[in-house]
């Protein structure tokens, strides 16, 4: 999941949806993909050249032998991690066209904003020329996937299927990019949730690290005994609006959003509203969590110094932020009424339907996510766990970091493949997540703290999305 930093201004008197927009919570690519219908492969004057899988040269271990391996041309890669994030990626890049394509150039566009590249890339891939390999997240994938932007991959995990395919990879990963029975990205990276505590104000208190067996009651009475007034809050939990991040929090209580078939909205069960009323009585009844203008121009309050809890996706390279400010350790998210459920997500690479370069874009994939040798500087450099299960420890802390973090395995790898739940993201997501936020917002901003009235309004008008999408 990419959290949008808040630009800081030195006006205090921002209108609620500016404010909305400049934090990242706004439904950005909605419009743009509204714009394209079920287009079959976008710009119809191209037409798309039927895959084939006769081998016509020498295969290797890594190419088919479909390719001429003495072809050349551009190969056109479109990314939004930034030039650090994409060093690790670059190494494995130029190996494999060095190695495979050495007549091939490579072209990188990186280094966009997320919330410019889902505007960009859906206007890419509906058009006449596409790049070769892109980026996709996952609450992006089924919406691509279902306007048939995306190459479903198969056919080709069916005649060169990637090592360890699928039993070694996160089920979870698989599940959240495939569409309609098929995997159209594969994933590359695996992202569960959990706490990080700072250990300098935890340890004012009479109080040990929270535990996978704590309540949901348990941390709110720690985080009442954190909590100082408006200058140390004692948890920072979900907002209200982030629909992905809050769902963990949804199930443990019992709730759901929908059924399977999006045909019921489950926004009016009991357990749902509870869960909303717990996250909005966290910040306005008992005051334990930021407020929203308590956290203008500030995207990091706990990096800050200003919260003592703090939910946030295991990552080794958050050290970087923290080097020097404080101690801190990790714990995991508390288990609720429902059980214990912990949120995890990921990205993916995707290969454009219309691209040119189909058959070398899956090769390379192959390469750079089946390949222990190449997953382990992607998940050394990424300080990430890979998709790949039996990995994992590449994206484990090292060093010192390490020492002062135990229990991160544990907290983040361990649990997250116990307790993991995968958000059910769908190919409307992101017209019926302009819903969502357009609701809670009214609780995260306080303007109605009722979660009750919140939560059937929305019942109502996603029930009232669901038929408008099946009619």
């Amino acid at each position: 999941m990419k959290n949008k930093k808040i630009l800081a201004e030195n006006t205090t008197d921002i209108k609620r949806r500016e404010f909305l927009s400049r934090l990242g919570w706004m439904s950005i690519g909605t419009l743009a993909l509204s714009l394209f219908p079920r287009c079959s492969g976008g710009d119809s004057t191209k037409k798309e050249v039927p895959l084939t899988f006769e081998a016509q040269y020498p295969k290797t271990d890594w190419t088919m032998g479909v390719v001429n391996p003495d072809i050349s041309g551009t190969f056109k890669i479109m990314s939004w991690e930034s030039e650090f994030q994409f060093k690790k990626w670059n190494l494995v890049i130029k190996k494999f066209f060095k190695t495979y394509y050495p007549n091939m150039k490579v072209q990188l566009d990186w280094g966009i904003s997320f919330g410019n590249y889902n505007i960009k890339l859906p206007v890419l891939l509906a058009g006449g020329e596409p790049p070769d390999l892109v980026w996709m997240h996952d609450t992006r994938a089924k919406s691509f996937s279902s306007l048939d932007l995306l190459q479903p991959l198969d056919p080709f995990i069916e005649h060169f299927k990637p090592l360890g395919w699928p039993d070694d990879y996160y089920p979870s990963q698989l599940e959240s990019f495939q569409y309609n029975g098929k995997q159209y990205c594969f994933p590359y990276d695996w992202a569960p949730g959990g706490f990080y505590v700072n250990l300098d104000m935890y340890n004012q208190i009479d109080e040990e690290l929270p535990t996978e067996d704590w309540t949901f009651d348990d941390i709110l009475r720690v985080a009442k005994k954190l909590t100082k007034g408006k200058t140390q809050y004692g948890l920072n939990l979900v907002p209200e609006t982030n629909a992905g991040y809050q769902y963990w929090v949804i199930r443990s209580f019992g709730g759901e959003w929908f059924n399977e078939d999006l045909t019921e909205s489950k926004f009016n069960m009991p357990e749902t509203i509870e869960a909303f009323q717990w996250t909005t009585d966290l910040r306005w009844k008992h005051k334990l969590s930021p407020l929203p203008e308590t956290i203008q121009g500030r995207p990091q309050p706990f990096v800050e110094g200003t919260v003592a809890i703090d939910f946030a996706l295991g990552a080794p390279a958050f050290a970087d932020l923290l080097e020097g400010k404080f101690n801190y350790a990790v714990a995991p998210t508390p288990k609720g009424p429902a059980g214990r459920y912990q949120f995890v997500g990921g990205s993916a690479l995707a290969i454009p339907r219309n691209a040119e370069h189909r058959h070398i874009a899956y090769e390379l994939i192959r390469y750079m996510l089946s390949n222990p040798e190449n997953l382990k500087i992607i998940g050394n450099m990424g300080r990430m766990f890979v998709s790949r299960m039996s990995m994992y420890e590449y994206g484990l802390p090292t060093g010192n970091l390490a020492q002062r973090l135990p229990n991160y395995k544990h907290v983040f790898h361990d649990l997250g493949r116990r307790d993991g739940v995968v958000v059910p993201y769908f190919h409307k997501y992101q017209e019926w997540d302009a819903i969502f936020r357009r609701n809670t917002e009214m609780l995260y901003f306080g303007e109605e703290l009722d979660a009750r009235k919140v939560c059937l309004k929305l019942h109502d008008e996603t029930n009232r999305f669901f038929e408008s999408i099946h009619s």
